[in-house]
């Protein structure tokens, strides 16, 4: 199966690192896709590939608008994920919350990432699994994304299809 990734804006992933760490394409936010915060007032109009933001009612009422949702707290309400199954949308949880903290941060990032994932598998919501690395030093294989995706999901194959939700909603950006 090929793999994807996302990182954030100004993380420089060319072909030569894309292929050294296992994946066919990262996709970097700004530069093959648009990420509108709305806690700095954007994303008003549909045009974004990637909705972020703290108000989870402003998320859920763009999800019907961006293919992906990234909440800037990982622990989400059932509404909003109701509204990303219902509009066909993507959450997309940050393996960047587990790899850049430390200590009872990390842990709880942990918790609230692997419950947040149940929730949303009973849903039935779609989810991404990406390091939205905010620099290289961040950037993580497919093998370091696959056993992180394990230790949050418990399942393989879950995380294979949730690296893999990537390229289905974000290439035709």
């Amino acid at each position: 199966m090929e793999m994807y990734d996302i990182v954030a804006a100004g993380c420089n992933a060319d072909e030569k690192t894309t292929t050294l760490l296992g994946y066919k394409k990262i996709f970097a936010s700004g530069k093959d896709f648009r990420m509108s915060d709305l806690d700095e007032g954007a994303g008003k109009t549909g045009d974004a590939a990637m909705f972020t933001g703290s108000d989870e009612n402003g998320l859920a009422a763009r999800a019907k608008y961006g293919k992906f949702i990234l909440p800037k707290r990982i622990g989400v309400g059932r509404s909003l994920l109701a509204r990303i199954k219902d509009n066909d949308a993507v959450l997309c949880l940050p393996m960047e919350r587990i790899t850049s903290t430390y200590g009872l941060v990390r842990s709880k990032n942990i918790y609230f990432m692997r419950k947040t994932f149940s929730e949303a598998r009973r849903f039935g919501a779609k989810v991404s699994l990406a390091s939205m690395a905010p620099s290289a030093q961040f950037m993580l294989s497919t093998g370091q994304l696959l056993e992180l995706g394990k230790m949050i999901t418990g399942n393989e194959s879950y995380v294979r299809e949730s690296i893999g939700v990537v390229n289905r909603s974000i290439s035709g950006v």
